[in-house]
């Protein structure tokens, strides 16, 4: 699970941004820039045994990308993001998918993994979709 954004230098400083989520970091060096994206993503995520589930890369490219290592995590992740995004509580994520709260939360806190189409379910009851894009791994 990829999330990939940009990063640029501009006014003496790195500038990193996901757009998607709304993850803006800024830094005098692109290590501090890293260190500062990964800061943010920590904050977001919130729940202390996700952390470190995710690799954070600058390439060569001017391309950041944001990998999860746990499909659990990512969803958590993104659910939690995309929420705050569309300035929706827990209860009317819920109430969208005509579930009672704690079960919506299961998913946010990394508690419950959701199928795919569940997964596409909440994105939408969140008012956002789901594109997927499958790509060959060069090292295999």
């Amino acid at each position: 699970m990829l999330i990939t954004g940009k990063y640029k230098f501009s006014n003496n400083h790195w500038i990193g941004t996901l757009p998607e989520l709304d993850v803006i970091q800024i830094g005098k060096s692109k290590e501090e820039l890293l260190i500062n994206m990964k800061a943010e993503i920590n904050n977001l995520l919130s729940y202390d045994d996700l952390h470190g589930l995710f690799k954070l890369d600058l390439n060569e490219n001017q391309c950041l990308s944001l990998k999860f290592l746990d499909q659990t995590a990512f969803s958590s992740f993104i659910f939690k993001t995309l929420r705050r995004k569309a300035k929706l509580s827990q209860s009317n994520v819920a109430s969208k998918l005509e579930i009672v709260r704690t079960s919506y939360t299961q998913y946010e806190e990394a508690k419950k993994e959701p199928t795919l189409s569940k997964f596409n379910e909440i994105l939408n009851a969140m008012g956002f979709q789901c594109e997927i894009s499958i790509k060959k791994i060069s090292s295999l």
